[in-house]
Parts: C-alpha cells; structure tokens; sequence
C-alpha cells in the first residue's frame, strides 16, 4: 500500500491536507500522555505544545521537522490505524511526501530537505495517541510554497497578467509576483512580519501596564470575536490587542509596496493562516485594492500534492507519446533493441494480430491509468479498489453488499453509503486520466464507465 502524504513544515504550523497543529512539542523518556497529541519513537516521547520556537530557514538542522513530519503522518494515516492491527511485523505502508520551501530557499536547501526524509531508508516504525504505525518513506518532493498554494486557485487566478502573492505565515510573509502565472524572481521575498511577531508585540504592550502575557490561542480568538474571549477580557485589552493588529497589518502592506509589489493597480492573493486571521484588518488598511484571499489553511499543502501529481501524469503522457511515435519504449529505443517478427501482411492472422495488439494496449492503459491513480493521488488506495472490485474484478461479484465487504479487506474504512459516493468521484477521475491517454485513438471505453453512473456517453472535457 502507498500513500501521499504532503506536508508544508510552517515555523508556527505543520500543515497537512486534513490537519493542522503548532510546530513545537516536549521531549522527555518519562513524559506521560496528559492530554494532546503524544508520539513515541525510538524509546521517546513527544507531546505538541503550543509555543514559539526559533525560526529555522534550513530545517535539516536538527531532527526536529523529522519528528513533526511522523506526526503528520500518523495524523494522516489515522482512518489506516485498524488496518495495521492486521498486518504481519514485516508490513508496512510506502509514504511519499510532497513538501515546500520558499521561493527565496528553494535551490538552496531543496535537496537537502529531501534527503533529510529520504535517508530514512528503513521501515519507521511509531506509536501516535497509542496507535502503532510502520511506514518507508519512498520518496520526497520540495516544491515551492506560495506558488504551489496559488495553483489550487488556479481557475480563479489563470486570466490575471500580474498577480501579487502574499502568504503570511508563523514568522515571515512571503512575497512573489506573477506573470501571466510564471515566477518573477526579481520580486521575490521573505519579510519578518508573520504573526509570531504580532503576538509578541502585542505582549510587549501589556506587560508595562501590568497584565499577563496573553497565549496565542487568546490572542487569536480574540481577532476572530470569539465570543468566549471577548466576553473573559475586558474592553481595554481587547483594544490593545485589536489595534496592535492593524497597526501591524499597516506596516507590513507597507514594507511589501515598498519592495515593489504595486499594491494599488495589480491584483494581491493573500494566503496561509496569517492571511485568514489577518482578512478582516487587511481590508480595513485598505492598502491593497484588489484583494482575493484564499481562505484554506491546507492550500499549500494540497498544492504540493496536485503538482507532484501533475508531473507523475505529464511523465506518464510524454512516455506514452514517444510509444505512440517510435513504437517502442524509450528504454528499448536507446538500447537499440528490435524484436524480430515473422510477416503476416494480407493474411487473417494479420487482422487477428492486429485485434489482439489493440486489446493489449488497451488493457495496457487501463492498467497504467489505475496505477497511476493508485500511487499518486489523494484517494488513490479507495479509488483503485474500488474500480477493481465494480469492474475489472475476474470473479463475478454478486452485488455492492459482495463488492463492499471484499473493498473492506483493503479499505477498512469504507461504507455502503460512501462507496456509492466515492465510486462516482473514481470513475471521474479515472476516465480524465485515460482520456489523457486517448486523445489520439479511440476512447470508447470512457462511455462504458460514464453510462455506469447515468452519464450520457460524452467524453470527460480535455480541460
């Protein structure tokens, strides 16, 4: 079994596609589960904490984003968990892990942060809330944040020519502009206006009247009008804690006009959590005049996943192309290598080869585009079982309760009810990749899978 699992390794947050949690925790041999997220690994243990640690431009420096990272797995894997009871001490699931850097780093620490996970060469084996897990990491891909974050908005944003991006993280706001969605490297930066140093500020201010120091959570709670937190503080406090926001937030819009992104005529797309609780400050600076934020903390995480997955299908397209042209693999055209054939021209064993040869490379496709969805995408484990137990199974399964239960074997998780909902989101997404496959022949086969799930028979859009 193979999962991808994208982490984006924020300063303040770890970021996944489902969970978020502060990138800090407790080290101790004894420490006991007292409550929060616990992890042992190799005879320690670990608790997340909420706290501000140093920021670290270049994450290799300590084991420290490693352990965040098993967190984040075990977070991930965590509807996996009965599935492991199940396994024999030499199982384990393969994990891929799509992750990102800033812009500004991305070449310089890029593959260092991918070696710091892949020499993890060994099945890794934790325990997560008391739950054991054994995973290998196979592979890990840095891409570049922001960026990645803005291409899970990409309908929205493909027709603007300039675009400012503004992800506001834990300690630093990462600036780049676009051009018509290409990276403009000479504006490209990192500014120390995250919101750690809000929080800090706004510490700095209470203390000389007096007041305790304020945790983070509060603080946020406070600028989302939790009425929990407005209604334990009084209003003078909440003042300071409101107008130390803006005042922060003026500054900041501030000192990125003054890097040279045009804040007034070009669009700005703000994200990451900072940007979230920032939105309603943002406006009322109103220094940025065409604003669009992107309100999902887990957008770049999810925009690691779809690049990582989008390279892996155009690799596959280009591979099928070269086929399709020079009728052979690239492999067999470098080595040179011809297989020879007797001629069969004119006769009936060439119309039957030939038959046979299309069925092959159909089932080739059909093989390759389930294999493909099964390593690479999100849901490609359900996805894949799914598809084999409805359509491609050789035994003849005798309804969906059959087809469920053998499903469960592989996904412990699943449901009648979700297997209905699932199947149709499957077969969307493996008629788009064979049609990727099949711009150039026949693709019959997609109204065969369309018409299972009421569909009229028109082919998936090439969009």
């Amino acid at each position: 079994m193979k999962k991808i699992i994208p982490i984006d390794h924020g300063n303040r947050l770890i970021k996944t596609a489902h969970n978020v949690f502060p990138s800090s925790f407790l080290e101790s041999k004894y420490l006991p589960s007292i409550g929060g997220d616990t992890l042992k690994y190799e005879g320690k243990s670990y608790t997340l904490v909420d706290q501000n640690l140093p920021v670290l431009n270049d994450k290799t420096e300590d084991g420290r984003y490693f352990i965040l990272s098993l967190f984040a797995i075990g977070k991930e894997l965590v509807e996996e968990a009965e599935m492991f009871r199940k396994l024999t001490p030499h199982d384990h699931i393969k994990v891929e892990l799509p992750i990102g850097l800033p812009l500004q780093y991305y070449e310089t620490y890029r593959k260092k942060f991918e070696q710091y996970f892949t020499n993890h060469s060994d099945v890794i084996k934790f325990e997560l809330n008391g739950k054991s897990y054994a995973i290998k990491i196979t592979g890990a891909y840095a891409f570049p944040q922001a960026y990645s974050a803005a291409i899970t908005a990409f309908d929205k944003l493909k027709d603007s020519n300039i675009l400012n991006i503004v992800d506001i993280g834990g300690y630093t706001v990462d600036c780049l502009q676009l051009n018509k969605f290409n990276p403009n490297m000479a504006l490209c930066t990192s500014l120390y206006w995250g919101t750690n140093t809000l929080f800090e500020s706004i510490n700095d201010q209470m203390r000389p009247t007096g007041g305790r120091d304020l945790s983070n959570s509060i603080i946020e709670g406070i600028l989302k009008k939790d009425p929990a937190d407005l209604a334990e503080y009084s209003e003078k406090r909440i003042e300071t804690v409101t107008s130390a926001a803006l005042s922060h937030t003026e500054r900041m819009l501030a000192e990125i006009a003054q890097k040279g992104f045009d804040l007034e005529e070009d669009k700005t797309v703000f994200m990451g959590g900072g940007s979230i609780l920032l939105e309603e400050y943002i406006k009322q600076a109103n220094k940025a005049k065409k604003p669009i934020f992107i309100d999902d903390v887990h957008a770049n995480a999810k925009g690691y996943r779809d690049v990582r997955w989008n390279l892996k299908l155009s690799m596959e397209h280009h591979r099928q192309d070269f086929e399709e042209e020079y009728g052979m693999s690239v492999i067999e055209y470098l080595d040179d290598v011809y297989a020879a054939c007797a001629s069969f021209e004119g006769t009936k064993l060439e119309h039957h080869a030939n038959s046979m040869k299309r069925t092959a490379e159909m089932l080739k496709l059909i093989d390759t585009s389930l294999h493909l969805i099964r390593e690479n995408y999100s849901e490609g484990e359900p996805y894949y079982w799914i598809l084999y137990y409805t359509y491609l199974s050789p035994q003849k399964l005798s309804g969906v309760d059959e087809i469920v239960d053998r499903i469960k074997s592989h996904v412990p998780f699943i449901t009648k009810d979700t297997y209905f909902k699932q199947r149709k989101k499957a077969i969307s997404t493996f008629a788009s990749v064979l049609w990727g496959f099949t711009t150039k022949r026949d693709a019959d086969l997609l109204d065969t899978f369309a018409d299972a799930v009421g569909g009229t028979g028109t082919k998936p859009s090439s969009k």
